[in-house]
């Protein structure tokens, strides 16, 4: 099955500069999600243009399944989850993108903020409030020193 959209309305090839951008890799960029589903919420975007996970090269996956554990590693460090989901979905947006989320038994406290993964053990519950760019800048800026 072969999928084609229409690149100039895709928002992820078409974003200049990740405003939350940890580190750029080859093959992709390790960014803060806008949407904190829970705290940490990171997103993994392959820089060139493909819509399915089976789509993927060997060099793109190798470094995906590198940058998924460095996101782990700095979101352990700062906030120590007690477990990671990861997934691709691409259900809004079809240009490949994979999700670290983070998970906690108990609430974690960031910006005077108290965060509370309510669905532990479930799928997470999704949140469709993007945050604040400050507050995201932030979060940004603190997982850079964990790196």
């Amino acid at each position: 099955m072969i999928l084609k959209r229409n690149l100039a309305k895709c928002n992820l090839c078409n974003i200049n500069e990740y405003v939350f951008l940890i580190k750029k890799f080859k093959y992709w960029d390790l960014c803060v999600g806008n949407y904190q589903h829970t705290l940490g919420s990171l997103v993994i975007v392959l820089k060139k243009h493909k819509e399915l996970f089976s789509d993927l090269n060997k060099n793109d996956i190798i470094e995906m399944l590198s940058i998924v554990k460095t996101g782990q590693k700095i979101l352990t460090k700062k906030f120590n989850p007690d477990w990671f989901n990861v997934q691709q979905n691409g259900n809004w947006e079809h240009h490949l993108h994979v999700h670290i989320t983070p998970r906690y038994k108990k609430h974690r406290t960031f910006e005077r903020r108290t965060f509370i993964d309510k669905s532990f053990g479930q799928p997470v519950q999704y949140t469709n409030k993007s945050e604040k760019i400050k507050y995201l800048k932030k979060l940004t800026d603190i997982l850079k020193e964990n790196l």
